[in-house]
Parts: structure tokens; C-alpha cells; sequence
């Protein structure tokens, strides 16, 4: 209930700024709890077997969909949870998302704060397709589509996609079933304030926040999504500590 008064008291602030319909359309989402038309069209995305692409109007404008289960989840961590939710004295923040998958992400951003000035990395071809036509859909201005992984370097690198959009860089130069995507330095985009940082990047965050660790100073607010993984030693512990010394409060 805290959530959802503060993201309404945000919208309030957007007096006179004529949204598109599409951008409408997630802001009513936002605001209004689940009702019969969202129980029915979840009831039928629940039957959807694995892995199959699949178009929903759940959230208003069509949306298309890689994988149902994994967009309800999404869907409801984001639009019911507001597990991103973030207050910010503008009504314009400065977002980067790395890992934008579809663009649930994107769109909760904007539904939220509709003048956000969002950049969102997304290196799986598949699942940028998808993100492209539904920023489109929703008829969303201000947003920096990237196809690249947000990294520690500028240039290319090895990444396995996944159909439910849980994609990422190998640890190797080369594996099978993996191809070459490019990479951003994030690091290089943190010269200037930004309102809220989100990294999911399944298993790359500590080498990203690392890298960043001496210019977290301009970040106001972090997601990170942390992703263990059998093959690589447990990085939990130097995430929270690069966070906290890069000043921001865990």
C-alpha cells in the first residue's frame, strides 16, 4: 500500500504532459489493483507450455512475450510488488537498465516516472526484437534502446541466450551454443547523475559493479539482481562491499 501511494503521489506530479495512449495505459496498470479481466487473461498465459512466444494485453497495449510463466512472474514482482519502485524529488529521472529482457522493466520505469530518461542494454537478439516492438507498442518516448551487455569493457564477447531471458556472458572465450554479442562499459556512462541504476545480468554483476566501484558516487539508487553459479566462487560478500563503499546504503 506504501508503494502504490507513493508512485501515485509521483504521478500526480506530472501536471500537463500529454502521454500517449500506450504510455496511459501503464500508469492506469500501476495504480489499480488486479481485477477479472487480468485473473481471466492470467488463467489463460498459465496454460502456455514452456518456452513459447505469445502476445498478452495484461498490462493494456499488447506485449509480446518470450515465455509466459517467466513474464507473469515478471509481471507481477514489477506491476504488483513494485519491486523497483523508487521516490526522487524529479520528474524526470536518469534510469539505466542493464538487462531489459523484454521491457517489463522499461515499462514499469516509465509508468512510474513517464518523463524518465531510460537507457536499456539488452545483448540477446531474440528477447531485443521483442523489446523494440513493445517500447514501440506502448508508444514510449525518451528511451535509449542498447543492444550490447553492460561489462567491464567496450567491444565483443561470448553470450548464451536462453528463451526465458536468463542469457549470459560465458566465462569462456568460446563455448558451444554461444554467440558474440557486443559489450558497453557501464562505467563510462557514470559521469554524470543518475537517479536509479538496475543490474541483471545473470552472474556478471560483481565484475560490473567492480569495475564501477570508484564512481558508484554519481548513482543514486542500485537493483542488483545477484546470480550464484556452481562454476564460479560465491561473490555476494564483494558485491555488498563495493555498495558500501561506493557510499550507498545497503
Amino acid at each position: 500500500q506504501f508503494a502504490v501511494a507513493e508512485a501515485r503521489r509521483s504521478a500526480r506530479r506530472i501536471v500537463g504532459y500529454c502521454l500517449p495512449p500506450g504510455a496511459k495505459a501503464l500508469v492506469r496498470r500501476l495504480h489499480h489493483r488486479p481485477n477479472k479481466d487480468w485473473a481471466r487473461e492470467e488463467a489463460r498465459l498459465q496454460m502456455f507450455p514452456a518456452s513459447t512466444k505469445g502476445v498478452t494485453n495484461l498490462l493494456g497495449p499488447e506485449i509480446e512475450f518470450a515465455d509466459a510463466a517467466s513474464f507473469l512472474a515478471t509481471a507481477h514482482r514489477l506491476f504488483h510488488r513494485q519491486l523497483y519502485r523508487f521516490v526522487v524529488s524529479t520528474d524526470s529521472p536518469k534510469v539505466i537498465d542493464c538487462g531489459a529482457g523484454i521491457g517489463l522493466s522499461v515499462l514499469y520505469m516509465k509508468a512510474l516516472y513517464p518523463r524518465a530518461h531510460v537507457i536499456a542494454f539488452e545483448p540477446d537478439p531474440g528477447l531485443f526484437a521483442l523489446l523494440e516492438v513493445n517500447v514501440r507498442r506502448f508508444q514510449l518516448e525518451d528511451v535509449d534502446l542498447r543492444r550490447e551487455a553492460a561489462w567491464i569493457a567496450t567491444g565483443v564477447a561470448q553470450f548464451r541466450c536462453h528463451p526465458k531471458g536468463e542469457g549470459r556472458l560465458t566465462v569462456r572465450e568460446v563455448e558451444p551454443d554461444t554467440l558474440e554479442v557486443k559489450t558497453a562499459r557501464l562505467r563510462e556512462l557514470l559521469d554524470t547523475r543518475i537517479d536509479f541504476l538496475k543490474i541483471t545480468v545473470q552472474g556478471a554483476e560483481a565484475d560490473v559493479l567492480a569495475d564501477c566501484a570508484d564512481v558508484l558516487g554519481a548513482v543514486d539508487r542500485v537493483f542488483v539482481g545477484y546470480r550464484s553459479s556452481l562454476d564460479r566462487p560465491q561473490q555476494l560478500d564483494s558485491i555488498l562491499r563495493v555498495l558500501r563503499e561506493g557510499g550507498l546504503r545497503v
